[in-house]
């Protein structure tokens, strides 16, 4: 849409004469002149014309012709009308009424687009700025359009400013953009004005049914990200409860049950939390959005109780309502969710087989995917960006993690290694509990593999390989663990025993002597020097060897690993 242009005048410059061409005969250029008077004639007539098209009509009627075209939808019509109205009409309350106008053809085209079009609401916020710096009084109209385009751009604290001045001038404005509103009040830290901006919404008579299912379950989901206050919570949901019984209709009593449901598994209540979620569900007429979410919720439930009791019919449920989700409800904010719940049922169920195993990695990788691909969103918005909800990376990384202990303790090392693997997927920088934990599952894992592997050079080969991933792990925690002087002594000694065991010598060597030039007060300093000439006898190495054990005999004397380093010697 184009915006209103402004005179801006313009020079020419003359040049001068000494820069002039030289003049020709001025008698061969007569015939020039009759030409000159009739375009200045023309000239002047299509400029009276002009002003008399313009001027000499009232400003009022332009004005009255403009509206009539936004009325009947012409907004380029009308925009190229303002246009020239605005090069005639340079008066400020003239001028105001035309940005007004502006304003206005760019809010209605924009309401007709559809879609968002920043430049739309860019416009629009310009124009109503430029009318009130030309002393234009706001109206209620003003404000309001004002208001939705400063929410469109961000611009809390200006909404803020015109929806609350509308407000103040007509009270109906409350109800039809108290979302716009409260969320334009959470985005600028308002917290309270948004709950008294809600409690002004539900204590408005004949304020229609979905409103006041929105502003329940709005008052329920401030309560619950307000903190841990128990009694705002409560009186949320005491608020919500004693509204249900004047609210027959399905769809809107269902949205508010499932809230309340929802509050109750924050408050540590599952039987009730249960009992209101099931009837959330039997009031939604279809299975729509937020018949999904009472069921990822009343699936959530029934694994709690399975990992509290352990009764098959609850991890049945489980995955019964995980599945259904995932089915009914691909590509919606929820989907990740009970892709990363489906998951969950699997491992706890020992759902091993090759096919089970690869839709439980599926999972989990999508889970992944989705956190890392999304930026941040209060939970239980129903967002038209399809923001994802009831997932965070936290909790990605928390199943994880309880699924590799559950692998780990049932035997299943392979299985844990994958938990793990796909953990180190979420990009967190590494810490010395993660290290550690890779470590172990390694070294068991190939423990596992050595194990009468003799005749199998395959398995026997991939148990080396992991035996020195092992060593890296411990390694690497060594290092993380540094605060920790004991732990990180631990993984030191424990990596150069495993880079040996694992066949790498030189590292083992490596890993040997920075323990002992690292720890010398340690008490396996001793040992620590036997081993590395161990290390170098057992690569040919004796020049390095014989040094290191004299080294042992005269420095640590009367222990046993001088004694077997001078065995060694002799």
């Amino acid at each position: 849409m184009t915006d209103v242009l402004h005179n801006s005048g313009s020079q020419k410059s003359a040049r001068s004469a000494k820069n002039a061409p030289a003049a020709g005969n001025p008698w061969r250029r007569l015939w020039q002149i009759p030409l000159l008077l009739a375009g200045l004639a023309t000239f002047g007539v299509g400029v009276r014309a002009l002003v008399r098209t313009i001027k000499p009509i009232p400003f009022e009627t332009h004005v009255t012709d403009v509206r009539n075209m936004l009325a009947a939808g012409r907004y380029n019509d009308a925009v190229n009308r303002i246009n020239v109205l605005a090069n005639h009409f340079s008066e400020r309350p003239q001028l105001a009424t035309l940005e007004v106008l502006a304003g206005d053809a760019l809010y209605l085209a924009q309401q007709q687009e559809g879609s968002p079009v920043r430049q739309n609401y860019e416009g629009i916020a310009r124009h109503y700025g430029l009318a009130a710096s030309y002393g234009f009084a706001p109206t209620v109209t003003l404000d309001e359009r004002w208001a939705e385009a400063a929410m469109a751009l961000g611009d809390a604290p200006t909404a803020i400013e015109k929806m609350e001045a509308a407000a103040a001038i007509d009270p109906a404005v409350l109800p039809r953009h108290v979302r716009e509103l409260v969320a334009a009040y959470l985005v600028n830290g308002q917290t309270a004005k948004a709950q008294s901006a809600v409690d002004r919404l539900l204590a408005t008579a004949n304020v229609g049914i979905d409103d006041r299912s929105w502003g329940l379950c709005k008052k329920i989901q401030m309560a619950l990200s307000g903190g841990a206050d128990k009694a705002a919570i409560q009186g949320a949901l005491d608020t919500a409860l004693a509204a249900l019984p004047r609210m027959p209709e399905l769809d809107p009593s269902g949205r508010v049950l499932l809230w309340v449901g929802r509050a109750e598994i924050d408050q540590n209540q599952p039987a009730q939390a249960r009992d209101h979620l099931l009837a959330a569900r039997a009031h939604f007429i279809s299975h729509h959005l937020d018949d999904g979410r009472a069921a990822l919720l009343l699936g959530r439930l029934a694994e709690a109780a399975y990992l509290a009791a352990g009764k098959a019919e609850d991890l049945q449920t489980a995955r019964t309502l995980y599945q259904e989700v995932v089915t009914r409800h691909a590509g919606t904010p929820i989907f990740a969710a009970a892709r990363l719940g489906r998951a969950e049922v699997a491992t706890l169920g020992g759902e091993m087989t090759p096919s089970a195993g690869d839709t439980m990695r599926a999972d989990y990788e999508f889970a992944i995917q989705t956190v890392l691909d999304t930026r941040a969103h209060p939970i239980g918005e129903n967002r038209l960006d399809g923001a994802p909800e009831f997932i965070s990376r936290d909790a990605v990384r928390a199943s994880l993690l309880a699924a590799h202990a559950r692998a780990s303790a049932a035997g299943r090392l392979e299985n844990a290694l994958t938990f793990l693997t796909l953990e180190s997927e979420l990009g967190d920088p590494e810490t010395a509990g993660d290290a550690l934990r890779l470590a172990t599952t390694r070294e068991q894992r190939a423990q596992q593999l050595l194990a009468g592997a003799d005749k199998d050079p395959e398995k026997h080969a991939a148990g080396l390989a992991i035996l020195h991933q092992s060593a890296e792990d411990y390694a690497r925690h060594a290092h993380l663990a540094t605060m920790d002087d004991v732990a990180s002594g631990n993984s030191l000694w424990k990596a150069a025993g495993l880079f040996d065991a694992a066949g790498d010598s030189l590292r083992s060597a490596a890993t040997y002597e920075q323990f002992i030039r690292e720890r010398p007060s340690d008490a396996r300093v001793p040992d620590g020097l036997l081993a590395l000439g161990r290390v170098y006898q057992s690569i040919g190495a004796i020049d390095e060897a014989i040094p290191v054990y004299q080294h042992n005999v005269t420095q640590n004397p009367r222990t046993p690993a001088a004694y077997n380093s001078a065995v060694n010697l002799a």
